[in-house]
């Protein structure tokens, strides 16, 4: 009787999964026109990337988001996963709160934050204070 070690190291070894190749570049913002621009009272500026078809979510129901930021200057800072958060518990930046609750499922929008409706005058990992901060934001559900 032959061992099954032996009889399994007969036959030649199943082919590798070719590497997974991960991008060290930084994500870019999509360029926007400037006629595609919207502005609030607030001074939130948005662009919609992409129009999202479900509804619309309200105060203290929790969201899921898929986000980007990038500096005033161009500098990526953070993003690439999504995250879940409940509106109008203060858990989001104040100019995210205004956006979302006029975006539907599955709507991208490009947002250009002035300081205070940012990090104002705090500043928070990086980000100096009265920075303006650009966001690539996608409403993924509401729950």
């Amino acid at each position: 009787m032959i061992p099954l070690f032996l009889l399994l190291s007969c036959y030649p070894a199943p082919p590798e999964a070719p590497a997974q190749v991960v991008s060290t570049t930084p994500p870019r913002p999509q360029e926007v026109e400037e006629s595609a621009w919207h502005k609030s009272p607030s001074g939130l500026r948005w662009a919609i990337l992409q129009e999202g078809t479900g509804e619309i979510p309200k105060q203290g129901q929790q969201v899921e988001l898929r986000y980007a930021g990038w500096r005033a200057d161009g500098r990526y800072f953070d993003g690439g996963r999504s995250t879940f958060a409940t509106l109008g518990q203060g858990q989001l930046l104040e100019g995210w709160e205004e956006a979302i609750s006029s975006m539907r499922v599955g709507e991208k929008r490009q947002l250009q934050l002035p300081p205070r409706l940012g990090y104002a005058d705090r500043g928070v990992g990086g980000i100096g204070p009265e920075e303006e901060l650009r966001y690539e934001l996608e409403l993924l559900s509401i729950r």
